[in-house]
C-alpha cells in the first residue's frame, strides 16, 4: 500500500515484466522504462528487451552472478534457460 502512495520512487524493480505483452504495449514498456529518471532493475528471458533498456546486463547461472559489458554487436542472445536481469539508470533530463 505504501509503494502505491509513493508519487516519485526511485528504483523499479520488474518481475518478467514482458510476459503477455503485445508488440504494442511491449514498445509503451520501453519507452516508458527509457523515460524514467530513477534506476530500473528487472529480470527476464527476453534478451531483446533487456538490451533496449539496460546498460549493464548481469547473467544468473550456477546460482552465481555474472556482471556482463553491454555491447549489443559482439554479445550473443543467451539460452533460452537462461535468466537475464538488467540494471538500466534513467536520464537526468
Amino acid at each position: 500500500l505504501a509503494a502505491a502512495m509513493w508519487t516519485r520512487p526511485h528504483l523499479l524493480a520488474l518481475d518478467e515484466p514482458t510476459n503477455y505483452l503485445d508488440k504494442e504495449t511491449l514498445n509503451a514498456l520501453v519507452r516508458a522504462i527509457k523515460a524514467f529518471k530513477g534506476a530500473v532493475l528487472t529480470i527476464s528471458h527476453n534478451h531483446n528487451f533487456v538490451s533496449e533498456v539496460s546498460s549493464e546486463r548481469w547473467s544468473l547461472d550456477g546460482g552465481r552472478v555474472t556482471v556482463v559489458a553491454k555491447d549489443k554487436d559482439s554479445a550473443a542472445a543467451p539460452p533460452d534457460d537462461e535468466l537475464v536481469g538488467a540494471a538500466a539508470a534513467g536520464s537526468e533530463d
